[in-house]
């Protein structure tokens, strides 16, 4: 399993000092975060790749990274993440600048948050295993545009994430930094249930390793109107 260490750059949490205003968002009931797919190793592993799954704890040589960007809604109230966009090359693991495929969502797919134990902003992402509700797959298309890409794994693929807690990054979610990091794999790999501990390993078997690097956070619509009001008691200041 890749080590992940999710950051945003230099810690910042959107593009801008101008779009940027963590006090609306540590408020807002839901917040569409933009991240991108970073690209590096740490601690021996690789990142953000797909590779060969050997077993339910993530273990297995990458076949190949992933370069793009997605996009998730946090809701704070529901303590949801859902994935509205994902739009991702697969590239050569040795040399980035060959593009062998490409990935989509199929359908928005949702994430629970459950706390986790890294303190009160700390939630493990993903399904929760005593709850199958249905909650944690991530719906994908794969496609191979260049005939490089082992047919076994193109189609449409369910990618299965588990509330687990496999080391500090992976499958955690923070609530106040928006730091994430995930693993999950193809629902086999879990066993027979999507939850099971009994893995099913078969030669289409994919895991993913998801490094997330924030590119931007909107305002939320509350804190827009809030700054309209403001600029609107300015007019009215100089009309005086």
């Amino acid at each position: 399993m890749s080590k992940i260490v999710a950051r945003g750059a230099g810690g910042l949490l959107c593009a801008g000092a101008a779009l940027c205003a963590p006090s609306f968002a540590a408020h807002a009931a839901t917040v569409r975060i933009t991240y991108s797919f970073d690209q590096g190793t740490g601690d021996g592993f690789a990142f953000s790749v797909l590779h060969t799954p050997t077993n339910d704890r993530g273990n297995g040589s990458s076949l190949y990274h992933i370069v793009g960007t997605f996009e998730v809604i946090f809701d704070d109230v529901a303590n949801t993440l859902e994935f509205v966009d994902f739009q991702a090359d697969i590239v050569n693991r040795t040399n980035s600048g060959i593009k062998l495929g490409e990935m989509s969502l199929t359908a928005n797919s949702t994430l629970d948050l459950i706390p986790g134990p890294d303190g009160p902003n700390d939630f493990l992402a993903g399904a929760d295993s005593n709850d199958q509700s249905g909650n944690g797959i991530l719906s994908i298309a794969i496609s191979d545009t260049s005939g490089n890409i082992t047919n076994a794994f193109e189609g449409d693929r369910s990618f299965l994430f588990l509330a687990r807690d496999y080391n500090a990054r992976a499958n955690h979610f923070n609530s106040s930094t928006y730091a994430l990091g995930l693993w999950g794999a193809t629902e086999e790999v879990f066993g027979g249930d999507g939850h099971g501990g009994n893995t099913n390993i078969l030669s289409s078997s994919l895991g993913m390793d998801i490094f997330g690097d924030i590119v931007a956070i909107p305002l939320p619509a509350s804190a827009g109107l809030a700054t309209l009001g403001l600029l609107g008691l300015v007019g009215v200041r100089r009309r005086r």
